[in-house]
């Protein structure tokens, strides 16, 4: 799925001249969100939210017919629902708001102070509900990596991915331990491996060291119920796992 660059942003209000204000001081604080559409009753918002699919609606309360809340309960069915941002002249509203799940509100008359506010955080999690579209797009582009070189004087030998035990960082450098024991220092950064390594052989258990799973010969617990690992190996190397990282452990191991 594509990652958006333009917030899409819906206006829903009955009052022309209001929904024209409200346009222009987003067009002026906002270069990277469109106004994709004005609606001016409950029942067409409905429709066109369904057809075009808007990142955020501005939904006033008062509107004829079909009221604020009655629309956002009717998006709340969907599959994609929007943001939503009330426009009330009530300001006992926040319980009704985020009963429908509702981003936020702001009061009626509208500043651009209480405006650029509720952009700001539609921005945040925006970019929130987006990270993982954007990991996904870089994945699908992403080759696993398969094999890495490590200097042996003059030359370069290979090393195959699955005879890495464990990948750790001291001191600002990256290092391998081999299941020959050896240990080998590397270019790629942690992140790099993280990205680029399998999920199935390989995870990242603690913020300096990601293991594979194959290597892994004893879970034993630590202080304050943590955990260690127990690599396999002449030296038995312990590995902390970071409380962080514990989900990503029972997804490879069942304890």
């Amino acid at each position: 799925m594509k990652v958006k660059s333009m917030i899409q942003l819906m206006i829903v209000e009955d009052e022309k001249a209001t929904a024209a204000e409200l346009q222009g001081m987003v067009q002026e604080l906002c270069t990277d969100t469109e106004v994709c559409s004005v609606c001016y009753d409950g029942e067409t918002a409905v429709k066109e939210i369904q057809r075009l699919h808007p990142d955020v609606v501005l939904l006033d309360v008062e509107l004829p017919g079909m009221r604020g809340i009655e629309v956002a309960q009717a998006l709340m069915e969907m599959e994609r629902a929007p943001l939503i941002i009330f426009v009330t002249a009530y300001m006992d509203f926040a319980v009704q708001a985020f009963a429908v799940n509702a981003l936020d509100y702001i009061l009626k008359p509208v500043d651009k102070k209480s405006l650029a506010r509720v952009l700001l955080k539609v921005k945040k999690r925006m970019k929130e509900l987006q990270a993982p579209l954007a990991k996904a797009a870089f994945s699908e582009h992403t080759v696993t990596l398969r094999k890495l070189t490590v200097n042996r004087g003059d030359r370069l030998e290979i090393i195959d991915c699955q005879d890495i035990r464990l990948i750790y960082g001291k001191n600002r450098q990256v290092f391998i331990l081999t299941k020959k024991d050896e240990v080998c220092k590397v270019k790629i950064t942690l992140q790099e491996f993280e990205e680029r390594l399998s999920e199935t052989a390989f995870f990242r258990c603690h913020r300096n060291y990601i293991v594979n799973v194959d290597e892994i010969k004893q879970i034993t617990t630590w202080f304050k119920q943590r955990y260690l690992l127990i690599l396999k190996g002449k030296k038995g190397m312990e590995i902390p796992v970071g409380r962080a990282y514990v989900g990503n452990l029972r997804a490879h191991v069942e304890f």
